[in-house]
This record gives structure tokens, sequence and C-alpha cells, in this order.
């Protein structure tokens, strides 16, 4: 796929759209606090109500930041109808701010949407990880919880629990542990060809006894912090961009990065089979990025590191 970078004012961009023609956005906005050339004001409620407009129904954003930005985005987003999704806070593993009184070294990365949409399942931190199943030995505790929070009302379920785990001890196999009933249509089974009348607490928890624990709210990961091989001075690391891009976003689509800076997420992007459009107004970064972007879209088209 042919990346595309624009050295433009994203609002304008934004604004030039079709309504409900982005699949999804990843972006890393301005803080808006920082001494520094590139952390540009920009109109929150403007960008908020372009987002809004732009995304599919079923489309997710993800922004990046801390403090007063954040905050005044999300609350300008929910006036536009979005609502929030979840929440991840990046542990850099080192500390931006080493002489401040709280020593800063996380930020949250916010995932809203619109109530139809929803994350991905089953995504990992890299491509390649495979599911943790819960141990053989730790699931006979996680029944009896499950059944706890069942209240002994779906005794047919549990005996097709428990049949399953002994006939797949440890396999991440298809779940088909109700019937539906007849006449309903579901709208959200847990897996493909089976699973439960509606999604909910109880049999998000049944999912982790099959497919092993999920992700931690929490990631641990060093930013890009050598001037070697930085290139922009807030730049985010490719592996959780390539992470947040599964979760929000399927492959062939396309995400949008309004403030790319030096296209960490484009070249995320691509890596993961997405197409990508960025902008960004500093003449310098645009150049470095559009600079990387070609080159990581060579890479690819020639095999190399993917």
């Amino acid at each position: 796929m042919t990346p595309t970078l624009l050295r433009t004012d994203c609002i304008a961009h934004l604004q030039s759209l079709p309504d409900a023609s982005v699949d999804a956005i990843v972006t890393d906005p301005p803080y808006m606090y920082l001494d520094h050339r590139l952390d540009r004001p920009f109109d929150v409620e403007a960008y908020a109500r372009e987002v809004a407009r732009v995304l599919r129904p079923r489309g997710l954003c993800v922004h990046f930041g801390r403090g007063p930005m954040l905050w005044a985005l999300h609350t300008a987003l929910q006036a536009e109808g979005m609502v929030f999704k979840e929440e991840i806070v990046w542990d850099k593993a080192y500390s931006a701010s080493p002489t401040h009184t709280i020593s800063r070294r996380h930020e949250l990365a916010v995932v809203m949407g619109r109530k139809a949409s929803a994350l991905r399942r089953g995504v990992r931190l890299a491509p390649t990880d495979t599911a943790r199943n819960v141990p053989q030995e730790k699931q006979p505790d996680l029944l009896r919880r499950l059944q706890m929070l069942l209240g002994g009302k779906h005794p047919d379920k549990m005996r097709r629990l428990r049949e399953f785990l002994n006939a797949n001890p440890g396999q991440p196999e298809r779940i088909t542990i109700t019937s539906y009933e007849p006449g309903y249509k579901p709208t959200n089974p847990l897996v493909q060809g089976g699973g439960v009348r509606e999604k909910s607490r109880d049999m998000n928890f049944a999912q982790v006894v099959f497919y092993g624990y999920k992700l931690p709210s929490i990631l641990r990961m060093p930013a890009p912090h050598s001037r070697a091989v930085r290139i922009h001075p807030t730049e985010k690391p490719v592996q959780l961009l390539r992470y947040l891009i599964r979760l929000v976003s399927d492959p062939g689509d396309t995400i949008l990065d309004p403030f790319a800076g030096s296209a960490s997420c484009g070249e995320a992007a691509l890596r993961e089979g997405r197409a990508y459009v960025g902008c960004e107004i500093d003449p310098e970064y645009h150049a470095a990025a559009s600079q990387r972007l070609e080159r990581i879209a060579a890479e690819l088209a020639s095999g190399e590191n993917m």
C-alpha cells in the first residue's frame, strides 16, 4: 500500500472529507502545555466535531496525551456523541521529566467511538504472540468462580464448559457452549459459530477460561529516546502503535493520523497491512516523515522486515 502524507492543517483536511468515510484514527495531538515550537495549540472543539463526523459508525479513534488537552478533547468528543471505550496506560520505562516533583513516565492512549463500535478481540501485543492458555490445574478454580458469577442459573452451560475442558485441555478451540433460542439471531456471539445469547461480563470470563489471560491495561515499553533513532521528540514506539492499530481496525482499513509527526503511526499501519493517510504541518518533520514512509514502503514491497 502506498502511504499518503499531506503537509497541511489537519482540521482543514478533515473538513474536506465526506461523512462516515474514515475507518479509524490513531494519533498523538499536541499536549498544549510544553514550551516547544511543535506544541501548537489547535481548536479542540472543531477537531472533535470533524472526527465525529468523518468516522464510520463503527469506527474508533485513539488519542495519546495527558493533562488538560486530553480532558478537553474527550469532553468535546463526548459532546459530539462519542463514548469512552478503553484507556491504556503507556509506561515509557524511563522518566521524561526527572527534575519534576513527580517524575513523569507515562502517557494515556484513550479509545473512543460510537456506541456500536467495539475493540477487536484476541489482539496480542505482537503479531507473532500466541495465546497463553490457562494451565489445566487452574481451570477448576476458574470454573468455580464462573459458576458463582452465573449464580447457578445455567447448569447446562456449566456442564458443557466442563465437558469441553475435559475433551480439549489447554486448547483454544471454537466455543459452542450454548444453543440459541429458536428464531434468535445472535448479534454479538463470543466466537463465530457459537457462544452466548449476548455479551456479558460472565462470558468475557468464560473466554479467559478458553483463550488465556488478556493483556493488562498498563503496557511498559521504552520510548525511542536515542537521537540516533528518534526523529520527533514525542515519538511513540512502533510496536505499541501496531498493537493499537490491530485493536481498532481490520486489515485493509485506512488509518488516519491527523498529527503525524515522524509518522511512527504510518510505519505501524503499513506493517499491519493498513492504508495510511497522515497530516503534518511542520515542513521539517513532514520531510523526515515522508522519507521514513518511502523507506518502509520499499522494504515491505521487497518483502523485508515484515
